[in-house]
């Protein structure tokens, strides 16, 4: 077995890795993206992943560089109005190149950012990492609130933010639109690489699974001005954070719910889930109960 497939093989079996980040680094192993940035989750259950990981990097000559250790949470238990958090482990963000330049290119990024200079710094991103001109030139057309404000209503944005992960499940930038055309053929060819090179994790990640399950009303999306208000003072729907109140594949499961109907912070609604690739449909089947004064109970690291 050659190093590249090593990796491939890495990529799809560490525990360290969710579905996204397996999927950034079979691309970028394959060369069909040219640089990436991936994440990998460090426990106790795969603290060996680390050095395996940055041994099959070494061992193809890959440009890398790796930030500094930081803890990472997760849900681990709700009971009456307490979601409880708890810190399972760190996490290490990997910037990952495909030649020198490219890695200077990504330094120059990161140096426009600090100085604030975003136009300059986008559209060195989206050098970097391939991303269409197109969806380029409107990311950099909706820093502009105002832009944001007269394009869409609060509905339509929210509505293209979920079509994107919909229609696009192997696209990982802002797009322009859910029709955008050079997007649908990244899309094409990156779902294609993945599975020619990791058929197995292909087809669980484009397998639908469907539950039914009772769902929590946690806090609602929105666009905020300088001065801490909605840009769409009237709302034409809601996006609501929607947490599952029972583990799903042993996790608590956070997930983005569009409706109509105003639903009050901690909501309580049995609830029919449809879920493929990165995205969810919720169906609410009936609402259940409501808890009050619902709220989060996190603990913080705090160093000397």
């Amino acid at each position: 077995m050659d190093e590249i497939t090593q990796l491939v093989r890495f990529a799809e079996s560490a525990k360290g890795l969710d579905t996204i980040q397996k999927l950034k680094l079979i691309l970028f192993t394959a060369r069909a993206k040219p640089n990436t940035y991936v994440v990998l989750k460090i426990n106790a259950q795969n603290i060996e992943e680390k050095a395996h990981f940055e041994n099959h990097l070494k061992h193809n000559n890959i440009i890398f560089e790796v930030g500094k250790p930081k803890a990472y949470e997760e849900i681990t238990q709700i009971k009456d109005n307490i979601i409880k958090w708890e810190i399972k482990g760190t996490w290490y963000g990997y910037d990952l190149f495909s030649t020198k330049k490219t890695r200077e290119q990504f330094h120059k990024y990161k140096t426009l950012l600090r100085q604030q200079k975003h136009e300059q710094a986008d559209k060195i991103a989206g050098e970097l990492y391939c991303y269409p001109k197109c969806c380029v030139k409107e990311y950099e057309k909706e820093h502009n609130i105002e832009y944001l404000k007269q394009k869409y209503s609060y509905c339509e944005f929210y509505k293209r933010m979920q079509l994107q992960d919909k229609n696009f499940p192997f696209i990982f930038h802002y797009i322009c639109s859910p029709k955008c055309s050079p997007t649908k053929k990244l899309n094409k060819k990156y779902s294609e690489t993945i599975k020619k090179l990791a058929h197995k994790l292909w087809t669980q990640y484009c397998t639908k699974e469907e539950l039914t399950t009772d769902i929590m009303i946690d806090s609602e999306s929105d666009v905020y001005d300088d001065n801490a208000k909605s840009i769409w003072p009237k709302k034409d729907c809601r996006e609501y954070s929607a947490i599952a109140m029972h583990p799903i594949n042993g996790h608590y499961y956070l997930f983005s719910y569009l409706t109509k109907t105003i639903l009050p912070r901690g909501t309580v609604a049995s609830a029919r889930i449809a879920m493929r690739n990165n995205h969810a449909d919720i169906k609410v089947l009936s609402l259940k109960d409501f808890v009050q004064d619902l709220h989060h109970e996190r603990k913080f690291l705090v160093t000397k």
